[in-house]
């Protein structure tokens, strides 16, 4: 039997031989295809991204993974709008739900004033935080006409 070897660098073989193996066995259990990623991005002065969601899709839900927007570009409905459109793709990709963890000191409020209920709240993370895992079910979106 092999020894686990414990280290703090990660590559990116490291990760897809554990990604490519769970990956193969979530779709013998499940007979789903591996998640899709799916990102909305908002592109910078220099041409690049300088914010948006990335998350996945599969199972029939909508994972979000990550959501930044720069200080300037907040409170002006920006973020509703992506969101949106991230959930409007899942919706449109099969999914019925969708999910996304915060911190106290990110955005609970936002994901709160757009459906997302709280489900679950770990304590003392990060540090004096907490973290909330939220959810909501997608909507049908109407076919444009």
């Amino acid at each position: 039997m092999p020894s686990p070897r414990l280290t703090d660098e990660v590559t990116p073989a490291d990760r897809e031989a554990v990604l490519s193996g769970l990956k193969a066995f979530n779709t013998s259990q499940t007979g789903n295809p591996p998640p899709r990623p799916l990102a909305v991005l908002i592109d910078g002065e220099d041409g690049g991204p300088s914010g948006g969601l990335i998350g996945r899709t599969g199972y029939g839900w909508l994972a979000i993974e990550l959501f930044f927007l720069p200080e300037d570009l907040r409170r002006g409905g920006l973020g509703s709008a992506i969101l949106r459109q991230a959930e409007k793709e899942a919706a449109d990709r099969g999914c019925h739900s969708a999910r996304v963890e915060t911190a106290s000191f990110q955005a609970l409020g936002f994901y709160r004033k757009a459906g997302y209920r709280v489900f679950a709240t770990l304590e003392r993370y990060p540090g004096a935080h907490e973290s909330y895992y939220l959810r909501k079910e997608l909507p049908p979106f109407p076919e444009p006409r």
